[in-house]
């Protein structure tokens, strides 16, 4: 007799469908085979991030340790057990080179970390993928095989149900929905962008190297670069098309020897300018002394009246006696 499975049972067997192999896997296939030998890499000391070459084999070989030593049911990594986070240090520093300081501060609170940056990621996808827009009934009967049940129950009813979470949650939403654009670097995180970007080569010697040594001068590299074009006019507007005649070598000596006179003609234009202005002031001087001598003119003019006008009184006073 032939067993039906349910709807349930479907998606319990379509989830357990093997997943494609990390990508870190790749690295791991160009070491050599000695495991005995530590891996070495590099901490990039301001963020205490992995950088280089080897990050994403030991991210990925980081996040499989955290799931395999880790369990769910801890409310967040402070409140993780002891014992298995020892195990899962104890684990990547038996494969991996770690320095002894990184930033200042010890090698194992850069793992701590990073570690509690993958528990915290790995909860996540659990979340997103397994219960996001399902009751409780439905996520907790599309467990994944590899989780224990009991774990499992725990977040189903206990955390991401919570008040707490829903709060978190809702919060989340509300600012998620404010962004206006998505990151372009995709899992890439800012220290491995940065670390990129330190470790660029100089665009001018990457240059040297491809195409050697520039002997253009200054001059000449821009009228290179600055030469017309045929299908458009530099520094004008869209859709202005250059001359039919593309000018020669004696036309831009032309054009060299006119801006110079244009030069030329401008400073002169200055300094006329300049004289114009001196010549203006010195006119005002003129008309403020011409009418400081028409005032006193006037004032001796008065006094000249008012002194014939005295005379005659007094001479009329003495012939009337």
């Amino acid at each position: 007799m032939s067993i039906i499975p349910t709807s349930s049972e479907q998606d319990q067997q379509e989830n357990e469908i093997q997943q494609p192999p990390p990508r870190y896997l790749k690295d791991v296939s160009k070491r050599a085979t000695n495991l005995e030998e530590k891996i070495t890499f590099t901490f990039m000391d301001e963020l205490q991030r992995v950088v280089g070459e080897k990050t994403n084999e030991f991210i990925c070989d980081c996040s499989n340790r955290v799931e395999e030593f880790c369990p769910l049911n801890a409310l967040n990594w402070a409140k993780m057990d002891l014992d298995a986070k020892k195990s899962l240090y104890d684990k990547i520093l038996a494969k991996y080179n770690l320095p002894e300081k990184i930033g200042g501060a010890d090698a194992t609170d850069a793992l701590i970390f990073q570690c509690s940056i993958l528990y915290r990621y790995w909860r996540f996808r659990l979340k997103e993928k397994y219960y996001r827009g399902k009751t409780k009934a439905e996520a907790r009967d599309y467990r994944p095989s590899t989780i224990d049940p009991i774990q499992w129950d725990w977040l189903v009813y206990e955390y991401w149900s919570s008040p707490k979470q829903e709060a978190i949650r809702k919060v989340n939403t509300a600012n998620k929905l404010k962004l206006t654009k998505t990151p372009d670097n995709g899992a890439k995180s800012k220290a491995r962008i940065f670390y990129d970007m330190i470790n660029e080569p100089p665009i001018v010697a990457t240059q040297v190297k491809e195409h050697g040594e520039d002997t253009l001068s200054v001059k000449d590299a821009y009228m290179k670069v600055l030469k017309p074009k045929s299908g458009y006019v530099r520094g004008l507007r869209p859709g202005v098309r250059p001359p039919t005649k593309v000018r020669t070598q004696g036309d831009d000596m032309d054009r060299v020897q006119l801006s110079t006179q244009v030069h030329t003609l401008s400073a002169s234009n200055e300094e006329l300018r300049a004289s114009n202005e001196q010549l203006k002031a010195s006119n005002e001087e003129l008309k403020a002394s011409i009418e400081e001598l028409k005032a006193e003119f006037s004032r001796m003019n008065m006094e000249a009246i008012d002194r014939e006008n005295k005379l005659r009184e007094d001479m009329l006073k003495c012939l009337r006696k």
